[in-house]
C-alpha cells in the first residue's frame, strides 16, 4: 500500500512578505504588491512589478536567497532537518542567477567587457539555486532541478508526491523559485503581454500579466499531516500546440483536471475552490474560465494570486499550492481583486470563508506543459510502490560529424571512430529556434523514425547543463545596443531552458509532459531517473529522453571550464526511447543520481564499461572523450553507443557512470 503525501511544512518568500504567515495575511487583506522598480533599469523601470523589497544583500543571487528563505521555513515548520533525516530535494526554476549576470554576460558576448568573475558565473545557471540549498541546508539524499517554464513549481511538487506515495522517499522538500530579471521583462514586453497597471486576472478590463518574484516550498512526508492536508492528486500533460499561445478549446485543462481528480479519488463536486493560473491576459483567462465552468460548474469559487503577487514564473505553481493548502486547512478564501469581474466565473469576494474539502491548483507554462495539483483532507488513492520497470528500445547520437543511428552507432562502438558514409546527415538549423531545440528536434525525429511510440502517451525529458546561454546573451545584447523595443518577440519563447523539450513536443505532436532536467554533471542519469518517475506516476507509457549540448561560445569559454570542469568542450547529444517494461528492448537495471555532499565541482569523469563482448578501447574516460567528445552530454552519447551494442547482441550488460565531488550518477542496462 502506498503512503499518503502529507503536507508537513510550508514556506513562502514573496513580494507580500517574508514567510507564509505574512504573505497569507496580506493576501487575504487584498494587498497588491505592484509598484515601479529601478531594479529593472535600464529597461521599463516605470512598469509595475511585484518585488520582494524586504530582501537585503542576497548572496549568491536573488533567486537563491528567495529559495533559501522559503525552504528553510518549510523545514522548520515541519520540524525536519536534512542533516538528521533522509530528505530529497526537488526544485523547479527557470532563471537561476540570471539577474546578477545577464548584463555582464551580454557585454562580454559582444566584446565590450571582460567576462564575469567565477563567483558570478557559478550562480548563473538554473541548477545553482539547488546547489545553494544543498550547501546551506543539506546534505540531501537526492537533489533534482527541473524546468517546464511556469508550471515548474507545480511539477516539482507532483514529482515529490510520487516519491513519497511510492515509498521512494520518506520526506521530500519541493518547490519553485524565480527572481525578477531583465530578460523576462524585455521578453514579455516584446510579446505585448504586460498590463501597464499590473495584472488583473478575470477582470473585464484586464490587459495582460504583471511580473513578480518569489519562492514557495512544501515539505511532504509519509507521516501525519499537521494541517490535515494532503497533496492527493497530480497530473501533467502537453498541448503540443504553440510556444506561447494556448490551444483555444481548453481541452488540456479539462483532461488535466479529470486526471488529477481521478488520482485523488475525488469528483468535481468535491472541489470547493480553484486556484486558477489566471495570468490576466485576455485569451488565457477566457479559456481557463470556460474550462473551470465545464469541469466544476458555475458556482465553484475561483481566484488567482497573480493579481496580488504577480506572475512569479517557475515559482507560481508552488506558491499557489501553499495558498490552496491553507484554504483546505483554514477555510479562508483568498479574494480575487478584479474590480469589474468578467462573466462566466464565480470569483472570491473579500473576507469569504468556506468549508473546503478539496482545492485544485492550475499551472500552465510556455510550450504547453500544464500541471494540476489537488490539495485535500483525504490522502488520495494508492499508487504502485517502487520505481517503474523500463526498457530502452532505440538510440540515436549526434556529433559534429553528423547523426548516428543503427549501423553508424555500431561501427563507432566496435571501432572507436566515426565512419562518414554511415552517417544520417547533420542536424539542420530551424528558423527562429535556438540551437539546442534544433539539435533536440533532429535527434527526436530520427529516434521516432526508428520506433514510433504512441504520441498521446509519450513524454519528453531533456537533460541540459545551462539551457540556451548564447541566445539569451544575444537577446539582452540587442536590447543594450538598439533599445528594448528592438528585441524580437519571436525569439523570447526559445530562451527559457525548457524550450528544447517543448519544441520537441510541438514538432512531433507528443502529448505527455515535456520537462527539462538541469544537470551539468550527470545529465543522462538525471534524465533517465525522471523518465522512470513519469512512467511510475502513469503520466506516460514512453519517454523520449534527450541529452543535448549544442555548440556554445558561452559554455566553451566560460561555463564549462569554470563550472562543469572540462578543460576543453566539444558538443553533441543523444536520444533514447524509454518504454514501460514489456516492450522489446533493454532492461534499465539501475538508474540514479545521488547528492552526497555540498557540491564542489571538479573535473567530471564519464566512464563506460561493458560485459559479454570484448571491451572496446574507448571505455576508459580519456579514450571515451576522444571518441564522443568532452562535454556535458558525453555520458549520453556513450550510453547511446552502448545501447546500440546491446540491442545488436554484442553485449550483455553496459554501464555509464558520472562522478563529480558530491554527485554520483549511474545507469546500468542489460539484455
Amino acid at each position: 500500500m502506498s503512503a499518503p503525501a502529507a503536507v508537513l511544512g510550508v514556506g513562502l518568500a514573496t513580494a507580500l512578505g517574508r514567510g507564509a504567515d505574512r504573505t497569507l495575511w496580506r493576501l487575504h487583506a487584498g494587498v497588491r504588491a505592484f509598484a515601479p522598480s529601478r531594479l529593472m533599469a535600464p529597461y521599463f523601470p516605470e512598469s509595475p512589478v511585484c518585488l520582494a523589497t524586504w530582501l537585503r544583500a542576497p548572496a549568491p543571487s536573488r533567486s537563491a536567497a528567495l529559495a533559501e528563505h522559503a525552504a528553510r521555513e518549510a523545514l522548520g515548520d515541519a520540524g525536519v532537518d536534512p542533516r538528521a533525516d533522509a530528505v530529497d530535494l526537488v526544485v523547479g526554476a527557470s532563471l537561476g542567477g540570471m539577474y546578477e549576470s545577464e548584463l555582464e554576460l551580454a557585454a562580454w558576448f559582444v566584446g565590450e567587457a571582460d567576462a564575469p568573475d567565477d563567483a558570478r558565473l557559478a550562480c548563473h545557471g538554473v541548477h545553482a539555486v539547488t546547489e545553494h540549498l544543498v550547501s546551506v541546508l543539506g546534505p540531501f539524499a537526492r537533489a533534482t532541478t527541473i524546468s517546464s517554464a511556469c508550471s515548474s513549481g507545480a511539477v516539482a511538487l507532483g514529482l515529490a508526491m510520487g516519491r513519497v506515495a511510492r515509498g521512494d522517499a520518506r520526506y521530500v522538500l519541493a518547490g519553485g523559485v524565480d527572481a525578477l530579471a531583465r530578460i523576462t521583462t524585455l521578453g514579455f514586453h516584446a510579446l505585448g503581454a504586460v498590463d501597464p497597471l499590473g495584472a488583473r486576472p478575470f477582470d473585464a478590463a484586464r490587459a495582460g500579466l504583471g511580473l513578480g518574484e518569489g519562492a514557495g516550498f512544501v515539505l511532504l512526508g509519509a507521516r501525519g499531516a499537521r494541517r490535515r492536508v494532503f497533496l492527493a492528486g497530480f497530473a501533467a500533460r502537453s498541448e503540443s500546440f504553440h510556444a506561447t499561445q494556448p490551444e483555444p478549446s481548453g481541452r488540456l485543462i479539462d483532461e488535466l483536471d479529470a486526471a488529477a481528480l481521478a488520482g485523488a479519488g475525488l469528483r468535481a463536486g468535491d472541489v470547493g475552490y480553484v486556484s486558477a493560473h489566471g495570468t490576466g491576459t485576455l485569451q488565457n483567462d477566457a479559456i481557463e474560465a470556460a474550462a473551470i465552468r465545464r469541469v466544476f460548474g458555475p458556482l465553484v469559487k475561483v481566484s488567482s494570486q497573480k493579481g496580488a503577487l504577480g506572475h512569479t514564473l517557475a515559482a507560481c505553481g508552488a506558491v499557489e499550492a501553499v495558498v490552496a493548502a491553507d484554504v483546505v486547512a483554514t477555510g479562508r478564501l483568498p479574494p480575487a481583486l478584479a474590480t469589474s469581474p468578467m462573466d462566466g466565473v464565480t470569483l472570491v469576494g473579500a473576507g469569504e470563508t468556506a468549508d473546503v474539502r478539496a482545492a485544485v491548483s492550475h499551472s500552465f507554462g510556455f510550450g504547453g506543459t500544464g500541471a494540476v495539483l489537488v490539495l485535500s483532507r483525504e490522502p488520495g488513492v494508492s499508487v504502485p510502490e517502487g520505481r517503474a520497470e523500463l526498457s530502452v528500445t532505440a538510440a540515436v547520437a549526434a556529433l559534429p560529424e553528423g547523426l548516428l543511428a543503427g549501423e553508424s552507432l555500431a561501427h563507432a562502438f566496435h571501432h572507436g571512430e566515426i565512419r562518414p558514409a554511415l552517417l544520417r546527415g547533420r542536424p539542420s538549423p530551424l528558423r527562429r529556434v535556438d540551437p539546442a531545440s534544433a539539435l533536440a528536434v533532429a535527434l527526436a525525429s530520427e529516434l521516432v523514425a526508428i520506433r514510433r511510440p504512441p504520441a498521446a502517451r509519450t513524454a519528453v525529458v531533456v537533460a541540459s547543463a545551462y539551457g540556451v546561454p548564447d541566445a539569451a546573451c544575444a537577446f539582452v545584447a540587442r536590447a543594450r545596443e538598439r533599445g528594448p523595443s528592438r528585441v524580437s518577440p519571436m525569439d523570447f519563447p526559445h530562451l527559457v531552458p525548457s524550450a528544447p523539450a517543448s519544441n520537441v513536443s510541438i514538432a512531433l505532436g507528443l502529448g505527455g509532459p515535456a520537462l527539462t532536467v538541469i544537470d551539468p554533471f550527470a545529465g543522462v542519469c538525471s534524465a533517465l531517473s525522471l523518465a522512470s518517475e513519469l512512467v511510475a506516476l502513469d503520466l506516460a507509457d514512453a519517454v523520449v529522453v534527450l541529452v543535448v549540448e549544442p555548440e556554445s561560445r558561452v559554455c566553451e569559454e566560460l561555463l564549462t571550464p569554470r563550472v562543469s570542469g572540462f578543460d576543453r568542450r566539444g558538443w553533441g547529444g543523444a536520444a533514447l526511447l524509454v518504454e514501460r517494461e514489456g516492450a522489446a528492448g533493454l532492461r534499465v537495471a539501475t538508474v540514479g543520481r545521488s547528492q552526497l555532499t555540498a557540491l564542489s565541482p571538479r573535473s567530471p569523469r564519464h566512464a563506460g564499461w561493458a560485459q559479454g563482448g570484448g571491451l572496446p578501447g574507448w571505455t576508459s574516460p580519456a579514450s571515451l572523450s576522444a571518441c564522443v567528445g568532452a562535454h556535458e552530454a558525453s555520458g549520453g552519447v556513450a550510453l547511446a553507443l552502448l545501447t546500440q551494442a546491446l540491442l545488436d547482441g554484442a553485449l550483455d550488460e553496459a554501464c555509464v557512470e558520472a562522478r563529480v565531488a558530491g554527485v554520483h550518477g549511474r545507469v546500468v542496462l542489460s539484455r
